[in-house]
């Protein structure tokens, strides 16, 4: 014999629909300005423009995500080890308060690291 299924709940919730339409809209205003940025940073003229041009759009993306800081890393090879090494820094009024790793800084990767990486892992949360 068959047994019938409880007729599955339709009701709507609305604090979804509002979560939803929040998350939409925060997209929205991310891919904003990262085309911003992208056009900042390709009406760079010359090597000093761009970096000026890098800062400025580092400026717009910690303001866009109320960051208080965002900085770029490059992978860079010291004495045959791979190392991440600070390359720019953009700092918010309360990011100046605290005390910031210096540009150049260079740290060398871990081996857990570098295996969740050759397996195309990322790593996720504080350092």
């Amino acid at each position: 014999m068959w047994k019938k299924e409880k007729p599955k709940d339709k009701s709507f919730d609305f604090g979804e629909q509002k979560q939803l339409m929040v998350d939409i809209y925060e997209q929205g205003r991310l891919l904003k300005t990262i085309n911003r940025v992208a056009v900042v940073l390709l009406a760079a003229g010359n090597e000093e423009d761009f970096k000026q041009m890098l800062l400025d759009g580092m400026d717009l993306i910690g303001q866009c995500l109320k960051a208080d800081l965002v900085q770029i890393w490059a992978n860079e090879l010291i004495d045959n080890t791979l190392h991440f090494v600070l390359q720019y820094r953009w700092m918010s009024d309360i990011g100046k308060t605290a005390h910031p790793v210096e540009i150049g800084t260079a740290i060398p990767y871990s081996t857990r690291w570098k295996e969740l990486f050759q397996q195309g892992e990322c790593v996720h949360g504080p350092i």
